[in-house]
């Protein structure tokens, strides 16, 4: 049996953009979102366009019980993976004090338990014929504390611990690691917004899904370790490493302030 591409969180607009872009590569893939995403319809179009072959499983990443579900159905399918590409993730932008205990539950389960525990899952079925790639969307907020995001910024630290320590114990495995840490992307409407609302500067960090998704992938294959797109993004992080964690976080705090007006 070929080995596949598996993608989480793949009908949401930066996983679409990775779907379409591995399936340009005539890359067979395996994709994954909440009950109720349009995986059929996305399986069909990119078997149409690219020639590729397309499976899916829908899967809440929310529960213990509903991970445990789909794990044991995807290790049912028994397909092997040479690629794991870790998109699924929520995020809310808001006073940490105006979310409810259900949105806080929500981040933390997604963010961290789903991802770490996918990826044990993704690793007991890879495929050991081949070199395993794995690439995971953290986010550039896991350099910074990150005012009005401080339960999602925090998930993305600890991933970035957690796949930049694993990526040292499974590195004569054949396998790399990837840390995808973007700015602004406009995935939707309400993103949008927010950009446009940050004036210059949030067009200047700003990144389109298409963009991120082939240059990541570009990364990933060469096994880089972190990938930072776009030039003013780069040279924000080294910027921001001169001052400590408090100072970032007024200086963001005032930055958001401002764009809210």
């Amino acid at each position: 049996m070929d080995s596949y591409v598996f993608i989480s969180g793949a009908a949401g607009g930066l996983g679409r953009a990775y779907v379409h872009d591995a399936g340009k590569r005539g890359w067979d893939l395996f994709l994954t979102d909440i009950p109720g995403s349009p995986l059929k319809e996305l399986a069909r179009e990119i078997r149409s366009a690219y020639g590729v072959d397309v499976q899916y499983e829908e899967g809440s990443f929310l529960t213990h019980a509903s991970r445990d579900d789909f794990f044991q159905k995807l290790a049912a399918r028994e397909f092997k993976f040479n690629f794991l590409i870790n998109v699924a993730g929520v995020e809310f932008e808001t006073p940490f004090t105006s979310l409810s205990l259900d949105q806080i539950r929500l981040i933390m389960n997604v963010n961290m338990n789903g991802t770490v525990e996918l990826t044990s899952s993704i690793l007991e079925q890879r495929d050991m014929e081949s070199p395993f790639r794995i690439l995971t969307v953290s986010s550039l907020s896991y350099f910074y504390p990150m005012p009005y995001k401080a339960a999602y910024s925090s998930t993305k630290r600890f991933l970035y611990h957690f796949f930049t320590t694993i990526r040292e114990e499974l590195r004569r495995e054949n396998v790399t690691v990837t840390l995808l840490c973007p700015a602004g992307m406009p995935t939707k409407q309400i993103v949008v917004d927010r950009i446009a609302a940050q004036g210059l500067m949030g067009r200047l960090t700003t990144k389109s899904p298409d963009y991120v998704a082939h240059h990541s992938i570009e990364m990933a294959l060469k096994g880089k370790e972190e990938y930072i797109p776009g030039a003013v993004n780069r040279f924000l992080k080294l910027a921001g490493s001169l001052f400590s964690d408090p100072v970032r976080a007024r200086m963001l705090k005032r930055r958001w302030d401002r764009a809210a007006g």
